[in-house]
């Protein structure tokens, strides 16, 4: 059951390292009335917006922009989330940078829990980090999360990340594979296939018989669904989106 009293959490951060664009969302969708509008719940408590170090618009270890701050980000957020269920709140996170999302997964998998995730965007952010042509985890928070860049990550960022499966995410709308195969970059869903065919894999099989595709009337010209690597789930892209 979804606890009744609801706590906003802001998280003013850019992966860019600026503190403009993005990083003003909370601010801006509460001017725009969010909060008045929850205020109304029995309990909501807006927490304000969680306190940040100013970034450094260059490269880290692990090829990301301001990446001590994203790491301090995670940290905060994983904070501030388990804090507010450890209160039988239901945390709200409120900001305009994928990342962040980074931050709620690791509070909800240190209850033992393991979280799904519905991911919606125009892209699959799983950018290497080292190759993306930002250097922005926005490019990347979803390879992050599924642990694909292990490898080349400074073991700081790596002991904050989340370890979601591949089982468990439902990605939506990415319509970027042809720019990542110009780039010369694999695909996430060709990437989560080669580590289930890895040797000594414990990242599961995919199914035998894939299930029906679960948009109504089936697949058409401008959608396209595929079984997502280990799971009995559908991915569903559009790329007309």
């Amino acid at each position: 059951m979804v606890p009744r009293e609801v706590e906003l959490i802001g998280v003013p951060t850019n992966s860019s390292g600026t503190v403009d664009g993005v990083a003003r969302a909370p601010a801006v969708l509460r001017q725009g009335g969010l909060s008045a509008a929850l205020a109304g719940r029995p309990g909501f408590t807006d927490a304000g917006d969680l306190a940040l170090p100013a970034p450094q618009s260059r490269r880290g270890p692990s090829g990301l922009l301001a990446e001590d701050v994203l790491i301090t980000m995670i940290g905060r957020v994983a904070g501030a989330v388990r804090a507010a269920r450890g209160r039988g709140r239901f945390p709200v996170v409120l900001g305009g940078d994928c990342p962040v999302m980074l931050g709620a997964l690791a509070a909800l998998q240190d209850e033992r829990d393991q979280p799904g995730l519905l991911f919606v965007d125009g892209h699959e952010d799983a950018w290497p980090p080292l190759v993306s042509p930002t250097g922005e985890a926005a490019d990347c928070e979803l390879g992050l999360a599924l642990g694909l860049f292990d490898a080349v990550l400074d073991r700081r960022l790596r002991g904050v990340l989340p370890r979601i499966r591949g089982v468990d995410v439902v990605a939506i709308g990415p319509r970027d594979h042809d720019e990542l195969a110009a780039a010369g970059v694999s695909t996430l869903a060709g990437q989560l296939r080669a580590l289930i065919r890895r040797p000594g894999s414990t990242r599961g099989q995919a199914p035998r018989r894939p299930p029906p595709c679960p948009r109504p009337g089936g697949c058409t010209p401008t959608w396209t669904c595929w079984p997502a690597p280990s799971s009995r789930r559908w991915t569903i892209r559009n790329p007309a989106a």
